[in-house]
């Protein structure tokens, strides 16, 4: 699944690492692209019913669970605040304060520890100009 349907013909043993990484670049950014659009679209198709959202409390309780399939999220960008599992409460502080951490980041974590993709975007790429942008699993 993770294997691109074009490829670089030829022996790779007779092609130096740059230049085998120079020709595969453009192959595997254009299927990044696509896939990074095909998670927009799900992203705004699953808005309204609730199988998507751009809350950071609610991505953050959603990575948690394991719940987040695909994640966007903007790069430089920070919300600082607290997370705790066990109360399941986000904190969010408009300025960081002595023990927060980057609520974004901390999606991206537990995202990836779960076993969902995070695409690192730049923010004008992310939709509708949030810092994050989540599609559900469930």
């Amino acid at each position: 699944p993770r294997l691109c349907p074009e490829g670089i013909p030829g022996n790779p043993d007779a092609h130096r690492n740059e230049e085998l990484r120079q020709r595969a670049w453009p192959i595997a950014e254009r299927a990044i692209t696509v896939r990074r659009q095909r998670i927009v679209e799900l992203f705004r198709e699953g808005l309204p019913g609730g199988q998507a959202s751009g809350d950071v409390e609610a991505v953050i309780a959603a990575s948690a669970d394991g719940r987040v399939n695909s994640l966007l999220v903007a790069v430089n960008t920070q919300r600082w605040g607290r997370f705790d599992p066990d109360s399941r409460q986000v904190e969010i502080h408009a300025v960081g304060q002595p023990g927060d951490e980057d609520l974004i980041d901390l999606a991206a974590v537990l995202t990836l520890e779960r076993g969902g993709s995070v695409f690192a975007l730049t923010p004008d790429k992310v939709p509708d100009g949030l810092p994050l942008a989540a599609v559900f699993r469930y």
